[in-house]
């Protein structure tokens, strides 16, 4: 008799436990819901869409909001979640303002700054007189360059 009631409250506690750690993992579902917004009804401009020959990924971190461009398409993680926006207009104000600053920082002009891209295998250098120099190694790029 002792025996069955133990084994009984043991499963009650069980089911309770379960019951409270399905409602804790259907909460943190929902925090990490991504909302897409629906596609159905908007016309893309042929404006918007670029050709298929080009192709273009630009990730941004503005102190730890992610916005990444694909190819015009807009996903921004920030602590809410996901948000995916179909073109630069959809973006609310807060991050077009993220993006411009960041893209002014890329692009002020920085006194001796160097840039070094690596694209297709191949490393190129630009300067501050503006000239671009390719090489293949990045053992051949000079050391002022480098550092």
């Amino acid at each position: 008799m002792i025996l069955f009631l133990i084994l009984s409250v043991a499963a009650l506690f069980l089911i309770v436990y379960l019951s409270m750690a399905g409602r804790l993992s259907d909460n943190a579902r929902a925090h990490r819901s991504v909302s897409i917004p629906k596609a159905t009804g908007q016309k893309k401009n042929s404006e918007n869409v670029p050709s298929n020959n080009v192709k273009l990924f630009e990730t941004y971190d503005y102190y730890g909001t992610k916005i990444i461009n694909e190819n015009g398409i807009y996903t921004v993680r920030d602590k809410t979640g996901s948000q995916i926006f179909y073109s630069y207009e959809e973006l609310p104000l807060a991050y077009k303002k993220m993006l411009s600053t960041m893209q002014n920082i890329g692009t002020e002009n920085k006194k001796n700054a160097v840039a070094i891209d690596f694209r297709n295998n191949t490393y190129y250098v630009r300067t501050p007189d503006g000239k671009v120099r390719k090489y293949k190694r990045l053992s051949e790029i000079p050391a002022r360059y480098r550092s």
